[in-house]
């Protein structure tokens, strides 16, 4: 199973995920949809965050990145357009 996840400066040495910050604790985002991220990232986009591209990946690999840094993840199911604001 893949899921999508938002970007910032892909495939660069500054590469970023976009994350939430909730009670203290950095939420990876991940979003079961393609269309869901596209528009989640448009979003932020126009609230002129710094421009996010989402990118899938097997869910497998998620969970390894998110484990080791001891980060939580908010999952966003398909078409519940959950976009909350926040600092990347």
């Amino acid at each position: 199973m893949n899921i999508w996840v938002l970007l910032l400066h892909p495939r660069s040495d500054q590469e970023g995920i976009y994350t939430l910050q909730v009670q203290g604790e950095n939420m990876v985002v991940a979003f079961e949809d393609q269309d869901d991220a596209i528009r989640c990232a448009d979003y932020l986009a126009a609230q002129d965050f710094s421009a996010l591209e989402p990118e899938r990946s097997p869910k497998v690999r998620w969970r390894s990145f998110v484990k080791p840094q001891a980060t939580g993840s908010w999952w966003c199911r398909q078409g519940s357009y959950l976009c909350p604001r926040s600092k990347i």
